[in-house]
């Protein structure tokens, strides 16, 4: 959850300022930010329909996440941030409602608690990565530091293909 909610976060605090500062892009950089709300809306919305396990939705899309927002930023134009922003909202956009599921169903008995807990760890994911991407921005760059949310997107995707890897094995969940 904490991986997932920061790349998330890393595209919604950082994708205005790149395109409208890096690539001079006024009128495109906030298109691209509707672009992902309407991505991950549709995503929240029929993801959760795939006849998938939730665990393995989320590790597929996160790395294509990842993926997508890493050839976004290779291609240092704006048309193609838009279409990173839209790839990253149809593949990551259902992963809080998804793990909200999965947690409620480890916990049936004390559902509040443990979405609660899982609704902190995204908080904690959402306040640190724009805080270390402006970190890495100061040293490196802003498109060294937006490259940064490809690999958040790959790992919360590798963990979430290795808890469903145990999850079918019956070690864990």
């Amino acid at each position: 959850m904490f991986l997932g909610a920061a790349g998330q976060n890393g595209i919604l605090v950082w994708t205005v300022r790149y395109v409208s500062i890096t690539l001079s892009d006024q009128y495109l950089a906030p298109v691209c930010l509707s672009l992902f709300w309407i991505a991950t809306s549709v995503s929240r919305i029929f993801s959760p329909r795939l006849p998938f396990s939730s665990l393995g939705i989320l590790a597929v899309g996160s790395v294509l996440s990842g993926i997508g927002w890493g050839i976004g930023v290779f291609s240092n134009t704006s048309p193609g941030i838009c279409i990173a922003c839209v790839a990253a909202g149809m593949t990551s956009g259902c992963c809080i409602p998804l793990l909200l599921g999965i947690g409620a169903e480890f916990s049936r008995k004390d559902t509040g608690l443990v979405t609660s807990m899982l609704m902190f760890v995204k908080t904690a994911g959402q306040i640190i990565c724009p805080v270390v991407i402006a970190y890495i921005q100061s040293i490196g760059g802003l498109r060294n530091a937006v490259y940064m949310i490809a690999p958040v997107f790959i790992a919360d995707g590798s963990i979430a293909f290795i808890l469903n890897r145990m999850k079918k094995q019956n070690a864990f969940l």
